[in-house]
């Protein structure tokens, strides 16, 4: 599977404290390598629903997993009071 990032979610990474990047860094290689990525995340209901979350410490990962193009797509990354607004 490959891992990508939208803009938006790049640049959220890219403002987080440095302990925090790594530990987002670990989680992505970490769902990169497995040959399910549903394993690692859980459903996200409601408004949501076509999305996957994916804990990383404090922080959440918010994906959409696209099976045809193998493909893991990172929409925001969020501490996980503001994650799901």
């Amino acid at each position: 599977m490959e891992f990508v990032y939208t803009k938006a979610a790049f640049k959220e990474l890219e403002a987080l404290e440095r302990s925090a990047q790594k530990l987002v860094v670990q989680k992505v290689e970490e769902i990169a390598n497995l040959p399910n990525p549903r394993s690692a995340g859980k459903a996200l209901k409601g408004t949501l629903k076509t999305y996957w979350r994916y804990r990383a410490g404090d922080y959440r990962l918010i994906c959409d997993i696209c099976d045809e193009k193998c493909i893991v797509l990172c929409v925001k990354i969020a501490h996980r009071k503001e994650a799901y607004r």
